[in-house]
């Protein structure tokens, strides 16, 4: 996802004389995750509205939109059509920016099903600014050193729901044969440097004859299907 995908940021930048205020929040539901990304400029509002079906960053579909704000009120208009996870009426949508000292939210008005109730309606929903992808992988990541003799390392990763995803975090030499395999499993990584794998997100298994950096990789393990039990296996020559 761009999010998925997408840095969390909150950046000022002179054009013109004109200050732009880029800004990014998303929510995860139960089935698809949400981002909504968006450029300040004065008064005018401009951004696009992201949905990653069943969290599936390679298929995410972004709605443009445009408007104004006036105070924490943001109002806008998708002129291509309106997403179906927002109240077809009215055309123009009004969302709140709530700022505190936890940081910034976005509350929005969504339509769906209510599973406490069981009806469809409109019900409000608070997007919390992005996250930036490398900071949220390595908070929980998990250190892997190979035993003593060995040079690789299996274990099971469980995943209770689509879009979970579990790092590990292990360090290598410029230089280095290295394989990963997690078969029904995304694998994604950082270089030491903290840049993303520049070809997204391999299924199965990926692997380098030569890596080109030396220190901590941090990969990131996701189901590519169906939540699932993946045997994890990591192993460097």
């Amino acid at each position: 996802m761009r999010h998925i995908l997408t840095i969390a940021f909150l950046t000022f930048i002179g054009i013109g004389g004109v200050t732009a205020q880029n800004k990014c929040f998303e929510n995860n539901g139960l089935k698809d995750a949400h981002s909504i990304e968006m450029s300040i400029n004065g008064k005018s509002v401009t951004g696009s509205f992201g949905i990653a079906i069943e969290y599936d960053e390679d298929r995410v579909k972004r709605y443009d939109f445009a408007g104004t704000i006036a105070g924490s009120v943001i109002s806008v208009k998708f002129p291509d059509g309106t997403p179906v996870e927002l109240p077809s009426s009215p055309s123009t949508k009004r969302w709140t920016l709530i700022r505190s000292a936890s940081g910034e939210k976005l509350r929005v008005t969504l339509y769906g099903k209510n599973y406490n109730s069981n009806r469809w309606g409109n019900y409000t929903v608070d997007y919390t600014s992005c996250k930036d992808p490398y900071d949220e992988a390595a908070s929980s990541a998990k250190r892997i050193t190979f035993a003593k003799g060995t040079n690789s390392l299996t274990a099971d990763v469980s995943f209770a729901r689509r879009g979970e995803k579990k790092s590990y975090k292990l360090g290598f030499r410029a230089g280095q044969s290295v394989s990963v395999s997690a078969p029904g499993c995304g694998i994604s990584f950082f270089y030491p440097d903290k840049t993303p794998y520049e070809e997204g997100t391999a299924i199965d298994t990926w692997g380098s004859d030569k890596l080109p950096q030396s220190g901590d990789y941090l990969f990131v393990i996701s189901p590519a299907g169906q939540p699932s039990v993946c045997k994890l296996r990591f192993e460097a020559k």
